[in-house]
């Protein structure tokens, strides 16, 4: 398994929806996750959330390591994908 469980989150959203999951569901869950572990951490109040995800710094999401700048957008690398035999890979090409 990937460090960031995105093999088991594959595998969790597959037996639960048979499915293949698509991006916006992992966006989801990587959001949810960050949200669940700021009020674990600080309650659920706007501010203890705002304070935790200021200092997110490479947290393993299932999309890959997030990290909030100093603006509070996420920085993250790119990945470029292609279709190859009717199915989405990663391609050869990566910035």
């Amino acid at each position: 398994m990937q460090e960031n469980g995105s093999e088991e989150f594959t595998k969790c959203f597959q037996d639960r929806y048979h499915k293949e999951p698509d991006s916006y569901a992992a966006l989801a869950y990587d959001s949810a996750q960050l949200l669940i572990q700021a009020m674990k951490k600080n309650g659920a109040s706007r501010e203890g959330i705002y304070d935790y995800l200021s200092k997110v710094e490479n947290y393993p999401g299932v999309t890959g390591r997030i990290t909030f700048d100093q603006h509070h957008d996420v920085k993250r690398k790119m990945m470029i994908l292609t279709i190859r035999n009717g199915k989405i890979v990663k391609d050869d090409i990566q910035p």
